[in-house]
């Protein structure tokens, strides 16, 4: 499922969700290039993939799981996009349609560690600064 959220195969991923993928699964990579234990919904939301995010959560996805501090509303809002150097979004990129569809599904969700002490850096994106200030405010 990971292979599909990180080339945006919206269809494949549709597909596996129908044929009874575990949303929920977490990865376990051949290499160092993934840390082991992410969920394809924290991938998806990293690469501001809405479409996928909404299949997943509506095919149970956990909203809150976490993988160490870092959970899928981190990763879009930009703190930890888990994303590669070639075809991800550069560290730092903010997913507003993604976090709000994570919030609906849990309204209770919260960013992971370690917000603080990168918020200052994040609020100086002109493209996140609602979102940020939005997730401050909860």
């Amino acid at each position: 499922m990971a292979t599909q959220v990180r080339w945006r195969q919206v269809g494949a991923a549709k597909a596996l969700l129908a044929a009874g993928a575990d949303a929920n699964a977490t990865n376990r990579p051949p290499s160092s290039v993934y840390a082991s234990g992410i969920t394809p919904l924290m991938m998806a939301a990293g690469y501001g993939q809405l479409e996928i995010v909404e299949a997943l959560l509506a095919a149970g996805a956990d909203p809150r799981a976490s993988h160490g501090n870092v959970n899928a509303l981190w990763a879009a809002a930009g703190f930890g996009a888990i994303a590669d150097i070639t075809d991800g979004p550069p560290l730092g990129s903010c997913f507003p349609e993604v976090a709000d569809a994570l919030i609906v599904k849990a309204p209770d969700l919260r960013l992971g560690w370690g917000v603080e002490a990168r918020l200052t850096y994040w609020l100086a994106r002109k493209d996140c600064k609602q979102l940020i200030d939005r997730l401050r405010a909860r």
